[in-house]
């Protein structure tokens, strides 16, 4: 995969004869900034307004579903859950920095303005009505912290096996997410694409986060060395940058609680774990269950982390089963 991915940007080289690298389309397709034509919206968010590339499903007057996608992600792989869009007005972005959204600066980027631009397209789609929340990994941070805040806001919660919401429990199951071995053909491919490619610039940067997501150094599939397919356009690889300064690391230590409040929301919350991640229903019973009044946790069975693509009839009919529209 990794040798042919290589081949293929050396030959897209060859073919852009005078054409710089750092022009928008060389590397990675064009942001919403770069191309108009992209469904897209714009917000304010830490004092600076960006587009980001978002889609709506379903009757507007029907009650609202965000979807919420988690880091090395965006919004492409989320498209299927149209499908709720009989019931839901399903509204789904990618999130500032990300995906096709208009690229950010490090100031930009904090757990506040996180939360901050989900009040805003609430804002923009659904200002008076509570909203339905779907969140996936580490969106589910941001979704709790949402939830935390804004209660009476937040009609039904699903959190899609998320990172556990505190730091203190991540120092402890760190071991369980990643496995860093260097004979690893994944690992030994992205070093040999550095000095091939050295990220000097975000689209760079942006291309070799693109590697890191498609290598098998983490816990989170049934099978590391064929984990499912997960189509992305493109992935921030400066947010993913930033984003892990701020959450910290194994050697320092986690820094973040998203859990703060949690206890104060009343409606029950689906949290769902695979049966093959470092970040399923095992750990998602133990960590993240009690840090809330009222939450169930559902096993997807025969599912890593990207459960969402292996066994989504499966994921569906969970999320049907506590869904009030389904009732």
């Amino acid at each position: 995969m990794y040798k042919t991915i290589l081949s293929l940007f050396f030959l897209l080289l060859s073919f852009q004869g005078c054409r710089s690298i750092d022009e928008p389309g060389t590397l990675v397709p064009p942001t919403t900034d770069q191309d108009p034509a992209l469904s897209q919206i714009s917000v304010n968010v830490a004092g600076h307004t960006r587009s980001l590339h978002c889609f709506t499903y379903g009757d507007p007057q029907n009650p609202p579903l965000f979807v919420l996608h988690g880091s090395y992600d965006e919004i492409r792989s989320y498209r299927v859950l149209q499908i709720l869009s009989d019931k839901y007005y399903v509204v789904m972005w990618s999130q500032r920095g990300c995906g096709l959204s208009e690229r950010i600066t490090e100031s930009e980027f904090t757990f506040d303005s996180q939360v901050e631009e989900v009040e805003q397209v609430k804002a923009l789609f659904a200002p008076d009505r509570p909203i339905t929340l779907y969140a996936h990994s580490m969106g589910g941070g941001t979704a709790a912290m949402f939830t935390a805040r804004h209660p009476d806001q937040v009609r039904q919660l699903i959190l899609g096996e998320p990172l556990v919401l505190q730091g203190s429990a991540m120092d402890k199951i760190w071991k369980d997410l990643v496995e860093f071995d260097y004979t690893n053909t994944g690992w030994n491919e992205m070093a040999q694409l550095n000095d091939a490619l050295p990220a000097k610039t975000h689209e760079e940067l942006d291309y070799r986060a693109l590697m890191m997501l498609k290598s098998n150094m983490t816990k989170y599939f049934c099978d590391r060395n064929n984990p499912p397919d997960w189509p992305v356009w493109r992935i921030g690889g400066f947010v993913e940058m930033v984003r892990n300064k701020r959450i910290g690391n194994a050697q320092s230590g986690f820094s973040y609680d998203f859990s703060i409040g949690l206890k104060d929301y009343p409606n029950q919350v689906l949290i769902m774990g695979g049966t093959c991640s470092g970040l399923g229903f095992a750990n998602q019973t133990t960590y993240n269950q009690p840090l809330f009044a009222n939450a169930k946790v559902i096993k997807i069975e025969n599912a890593g982390h990207r459960y969402l693509a292996e066994q989504f009839e499966q994921t569906i009919q969970a999320m049907k089963g506590y869904l009030y529209e389904y009732q």
